[in-house]
């Protein structure tokens, strides 16, 4: 199954997110055997690409977090941090 799709839907990474080592989605879906360490590289809210990236089972699918429908607040808490940051500099 190609990145972006799961089960004919089709699937979202969260936007801005990025882990502990500087990675994005991007990087997984180049090399998906970083998926299996990926909770150990978390980002400072400690969402890891198995809730934010399509590569390793997460991401947004038809407007819900694929691994959790009742999930809701990955994409949320992505986005304060970033405003945070913001403030910060």
């Amino acid at each position: 199954m190609p990145p972006g799709s799961m089960n004919g839907s089709s699937c979202e990474n969260v936007a801005g997110w990025v882990d502990s080592q500087e990675r994005t989605c991007e990087a997984y879906e180049e090399d998906g055997s970083l998926c299996v360490t990926a909770v150990f590289d978390a980002d400072a809210k400690n969402i890891s690409a198995v809730l934010a990236c399509c590569t390793c089972g997460g991401g947004w699918v038809d407007g819900f977090n694929s691994t959790d429908s009742n999930y809701t607040g990955v994409q949320e808490m992505v986005t304060d941090q970033d405003s945070v940051d913001e403030l910060e500099t």
